[in-house]
């Protein structure tokens, strides 16, 4: 996991998000399409959650897409991209500078090999002196408090010819140009590369039952942490010797959507 870090001799007061972690499962999650991929469109999918915010794909912009749609941006702390081309991530500078002047100071970005590359070779001009660009290329297993992502990587092999130093044979003195040239000859090489594209299927986390007080009641278990054991999934024993199964008391766990981007 590569960085960017920011220049530390800045002295603009900056916003941790993640500096306490969520205890609860957010309360509300929706989906956004902010773009579908048209010309003045960019394809481009907003997930929101009472505790975070993630962006999938950034093309050119998907800005102006989240203030048409009145989302806004200011608590944005992961960004998924599927490929590194234009039209998925020509928006991730203007947005870096936007979260800059919000006050964050940490991004992190999703994604294909190389993608903090784009900021490598745009350090002359565009300055991210407070926000710290963190660049996760694991192609494995996402998960924080709200949500679980598995990276699918797909690679295609792409192959181009480059020419390379000219063979030269021994040449024979000759008068004509034709001869002189004829044994120098241009030897092409086959070079192959990857490109990459990372489709990502998410999970919500399922969100856990919730205590039937009447079942309680109904059993007998005395208010205090037997109760607590019991919501948490694990069975107790009552003072009369009686076993209480958490599954008889807990309102069945309620399954989370997945979608795949």
């Amino acid at each position: 996991m590569s960085k960017v870090k920011p220049n530390k001799n800045s002295q603009k007061p900056t916003i941790s998000i993640n500096s306490k972690k969520c205890r609860y499962l957010p309360s509300e999650i929706y989906l956004c399409v902010l773009g579908n991929g048209s010309k003045s469109s960019p394809r481009s999918l907003y997930l929101f959650t009472d505790h975070s915010r993630y962006l999938f794909n950034c093309g050119e912009g998907t800005q102006r897409l989240a203030q048409e749609y009145k989302m806004k941006l200011s608590k944005l702390e992961h960004v998924f991209i599927t490929h590194k081309s234009w039209e998925n991530c020509g928006g991730l500078l203007g947005l870096s500078l936007t979260i800059q002047d919000a006050g964050l100071s940490k991004i992190i970005l999703h994604g294909p090999p190389e993608m903090n590359s784009l900021y490598r070779h745009s350090e002359t001009f565009v300055y991210l002196k407070n926000l710290e660009i963190v660049s996760n290329e694991d192609h494995g297993h996402f998960c924080d408090d709200n949500i679980e992502v598995q990276k699918i990587p797909i690679s295609v092999e792409t192959s181009s010819e480059s020419v390379s130093e000219r063979s030269s044979d021994s040449v024979k003195s000759s008068s004509s140009n034709e001869s002189f040239y004829a044994g120098h000859k241009s030897k092409k090489l086959r070079t192959s590369t990857f490109d990459w594209t990372i489709a990502y299927a998410c999970k919500f986390k399922n969100k856990q039952g919730q205590l039937l007080m009447e079942k309680c009641v109904e059993f007998g278990v005395p208010v205090g942490p037997l109760l607590g054991n019991l919501k948490d999934g694990k069975d107790v024993v009552l003072p009369s010797g009686k076993v209480i199964l958490s599954k008889d008391v807990v309102s069945p766990e309620e399954v989370c959507p997945f979608f795949l981007r």
